[in-house]
């Protein structure tokens, strides 16, 4: 029932999320590290949240060097990011500005160092002041890709950018697609990193819905 999928695909999709494959199936041995890492990179699953767990075989996997390697690089990107999001978020806090990492579901770690940029959701009545701190540490707004209540920074270090914070007013596109202040209410501080703010569960659940309907139409 599973021919038409690689080895790589299924361990790749054991680890993103067990239950889901038979431990039977899988061939941790036969598998090719730099092409299971590809469909994991592909996917953006991170790699700092897997574990081997118990899976016959899988040890090899993580104990290969290349594995290895790639975590380390996971690990450094993850600290440069939680890095520079602390420097804006101690700013914020000091003048009375909160915000919740809408696109962090609980899964340590927390962070979300895989995402693309970093959504943000601040009430609307903080924005001008979180814009104008952003433009105070040296980030960039580029307003060709701003939306109606999103605002999307970069910081640049030697030509790289080294931090994307998308301003968030409201979770939505146009229109709002649920309920901030409830968010707001029911949000949390997460189990594995106290520099992060995450939503409750039933509103991950939401704005992982909303992104996959509006925004992945593949």
């Amino acid at each position: 029932m599973h021919g038409h999928f690689s080895r790589e695909q299924l361990c790749a999709a054991y680890l993103a999320d067990p239950l889901r494959v038979a431990k039977r199936e899988l061939a941790w041995s036969a598998c090719d590290v730099p092409t299971l890492l590809e469909v994991l990179g592909e996917n953006k699953i991170p790699l700092l949240s897997l574990t081997p767990g118990n899976p016959q075989g899988s040890r090899c996997l993580f104990d290969d060097p290349r594995f290895q390697q790639a975590l380390r690089v996971e690990t450094r990107r993850l600290a440069g990011l939680r890095t520079e999001y602390k420097l804006v978020k101690e700013a914020l806090a000091s003048v009375g500005v909160e915000d919740v990492m809408i696109k962090s579901v609980g899964l340590a770690p927390s962070f979300p160092y895989k995402s693309g940029n970093l959504d943000v959701l601040y009430r609307p009545e903080d924005v001008a002041r979180v814009r104008a701190v952003l433009c105070d540490m040296g980030y960039v707004e580029l307003r060709n890709l701003e939306e109606p209540l999103k605002y999307l920074f970069h910081k640049f270090h030697a030509g790289r950018c080294v931090s994307a914070i998308h301003l968030h007013a409201h979770v939505g596109w146009v229109v709002s697609f649920l309920d901030e202040q409830t968010l707001r209410q029911r949000c949390r501080v997460s189990d594995d990193d106290e520099l992060v703010t995450i939503p409750a569960v039933e509103d991950a659940l939401l704005t992982t819905l909303a992104h996959y309907f509006y925004e992945d139409r593949r």
